[in-house]
């Protein structure tokens, strides 16, 4: 149970931390190669989709350690409506990511044509 706990608590921060290191590693490879005459192939590609997972990764552990940007004006001057803004703030959240799924969807079918 306690490998499933710290697996539950470090995981994403795991992955994302070896994310890094495997594009600082690449690309310094890329750069030295490079130095010499010649290059890797695909290194670009590789750190390409290495960094678009470490983002989406990011937006998983932001979301679980609730350390997303947001506007804390209003719950500093009035502290007993933190609570009802929060949540009101993470519905208007919900509302955007939903509205923003069919563009997504369109997008996405564009470039799966193509």
């Amino acid at each position: 149970m306690k490998i499933l706990k710290f697996l539950d608590d470090h995981f994403e921060e795991a992955l994302i931390g070896a994310g890094l290191v495997i594009i600082t590693a690449v690309m310094g490879a890329q750069i030295i190669c490079r130095t010499f005459g010649s290059s890797i192939r695909w290194a670009e590609e590789l750190c390409r989709y290495v960094f678009v997972w470490c983002g989406g990764l990011g937006i998983s552990y932001a979301t679980k350690t609730e350390t997303h940007l947001r506007l804390d004006v209003i719950p500093n001057l009035f502290p007993k409506l933190k609570k009802p803004y929060e949540i009101i703030a993470d519905v208007a959240l919900l509302v955007f990511a939903c509205y923003m799924l069919k563009p997504g969807i369109t997008v996405l079918s564009l470039l799966l044509e193509t």
